[in-house]
């Protein structure tokens, strides 16, 4: 084991010569290389597996979907709830996160920390009219977190200050017409109703706090500040105009900040390449769980 890190180190030096390598991958594995040099001269580590559950203190208003300045879902919301004041029994409400599932692979030694962690993230909004129909809004995301960083760890405790890079695998977002009945419908009674879908690229900064009850079981605190911005992508309905689908509106492939303008000339606001609803959050993610330690040499 403790001389993997050179054979990584090598593979690393192969891939550097990769003329196909980008300048920010050249620097990224030429750090994770001297990451790795430093962790040799190490003889206390740990590889972890953990399972925790994530929440959201800060996800509230203003804290849902990302835009130029703020939330664009929020700018949306407030055209959407104007054009249809008259009709609303509630306003179309901010994104509520709900807790959802962590699990990761950590690897630590006293001054340095690795991880790999798969979150699932949940979140809902809603809107009701005066005739009991209700516009639905789901988010759902899967996420992969990468981080490294360093910090300090005894026999009882660990801190790690860390950069993230979380990639999305995958954001959707379903909005239907629910009718009092509970009957669900993604058809083209409205326009709204689809499944959009987007991609999320961006970085955030950590903090990885833990109790050791024992060699093997441990308890942790982490907490991650995802902040506005970041490569994100506009949410589009990739079903749009298959008449095959359950959604048939031709037209109507994004979601339009400005609602009113966007589904009255839906092709000239894209032309002229006005502000969408793009994906992913801002606030604090916070989650608590256990590490069981698989590896330690001690």
């Amino acid at each position: 084991m403790r001389y993997l890190p050179y054979l990584f180190c090598f593979q690393i030096q192969i891939l550097l010569n990769k003329p196909k390598l980008t300048g920010f991958m050249k620097i990224f594995t030429f750090l994770l290389a001297a990451l790795l040099f430093q962790i040799t001269t190490e003889a206390q580590y740990s590889i972890g597996f953990t399972s925790g559950i994530n929440f959201y203190p800060s996800a509230g208003p203003d804290r849902m979907m990302t835009g130029k300045n703020g939330s664009s879902f929020d700018r949306f919301a407030a055209n959407y709830n104007s054009l249809n004041t008259s009709t609303l029994s509630s306003d179309l409400s901010h994104f509520k996160m709900r807790p959802s599932l962590s699990l990761g692979l950590n690897f630590m030694t006293k001054s340095y920390y690795s991880e790999v962690t798969y979150n699932t993230l949940h979140g809902h909004a809603e809107a009701e009219f005066n005739n009991g129909n209700k516009r639905v809004m789901d988010f759902k995301s899967k996420d992969l977190d990468i981080g490294m960083g360093l910090g300090w760890s005894n026999d009882k405790f660990f801190a790690y200050l860390v950069g993230l890079l979380t990639f999305s695998m995958g954001d959707k977002l379903e909005c239907y017409t629910q009718y009092p009945d509970g009957t669900k419908s993604l058809g083209s009674e409205n326009y709204l109703n689809g499944v959009y879908h987007a991609s999320r690229l961006s970085a955030k900064p950590a903090l990885r706090l833990g109790y050791k009850l024992n060699r093997t079981l441990w308890l942790f605190l982490y907490m991650d500040k995802q902040r506005e911005g970041g490569n994100s992508a506009a949410y589009r309905d990739e079903l749009a105009g298959d008449i095959i689908t359950e959604t048939i509106n031709t037209d109507l492939e994004y979601i339009g900040v400005d609602w009113n303008d966007y589904i009255n000339r839906p092709a000239d606001y894209v032309l002229e390449e006005k502000e969408m609803v793009k994906s992913g959050w801002s606030g604090l993610q916070m989650k608590v769980g256990i590490c069981i330690n698989l590896v330690n040499p001690e």
